[in-house]
């Protein structure tokens, strides 16, 4: 299996934040994970990757034991994430913000002209010279990703994405999700708004006190009356 865990477990003190998660991922699908707030889902993301240290568990990426790698070595193999706070770079320019990632690679050729693909691909390259501070919120959300997909990832965390979005812009990012998909990415998302969850997500994981308590296709995860009662209020 491309990505997954097993029977990880993550406490604070006498808390139980994830308790005895075991799930797998396949390749170039794309899953969100939802449910209510203090569920977990935060806490899962940051264990997968590398910010957080379990308690107990496993974590195995392609087929390897990373459950100890830091992030940089998470990185390296093809992981990367974005964060709930956009994390960028606010003092320097759009153009700056995407080579940094791009210089902590290896090899990487001709990154003048990478950094323009990546920039285009998220419609940024007309700010592209702008400092990051007095850009709009929609655009840093498009800054972070194409960070990350500076660092060529073959799996990309993304935690609340579309968070504090305008219409307008949380269309162009979805389009570019949906589109990290067909480039071969494989996303994994946390996200509130089930209506944008419905037109992204292949598959859908429900997380409820620390645990998973539904996995499956967008359809069928809508139709599933402990998710209703849970997340949706019974509607």
């Amino acid at each position: 299996m491309f990505f997954r865990v097993e029977n990880l477990t993550k406490k604070f003190g006498e808390f139980t934040a994830v308790n005895n998660v075991s799930v797998s991922f396949e390749k170039n699908v794309i899953t969100a994970i939802i449910g209510p707030n203090g569920a977990g889902k935060t806490t899962f993301v940051n264990l997968c990757s590398g910010l957080l240290k379990p308690t107990n568990g496993y974590i195995f990426f392609n087929g390897e034991d990373i459950t100890n790698y830091k992030i940089h070595k998470r990185a390296s193999l093809g992981i990367a994430r974005t964060f709930q706070i956009v994390n960028i770079f606010q003092g320097l320019s759009v153009w700056e913000n995407v080579k940094i990632p791009l210089l902590s690679r290896k090899n990487t050729r001709d990154i003048d002209n990478t950094i323009t693909k990546l920039l285009t691909f998220f419609k940024l390259e007309n700010i592209r010279y702008t400092t990051s501070s007095e850009i709009s919120h929609g655009d840093q959300r498009l800054l972070e990703m194409c960070m990350a997909l500076a660092l060529n990832p073959q799996l990309l965390f993304l935690d609340e994405p579309l968070a504090g979005i305008n219409p307008q812009d949380r269309g162009v990012i979805i389009e570019r999700i949906v589109e990290m998909k067909r480039s071969g990415i494989t996303v994994i998302f946390i996200e509130h708004d089930i209506e944008s969850v419905l037109k992204m997500a292949d598959e859908i994981i429900v997380m409820h006190k620390g645990e998973i308590v539904a996995k499956g296709p967008s359809s069928s995860i809508k139709e599933n009356d402990f998710v209703k009662e849970i997340y949706l209020g019974g509607c």
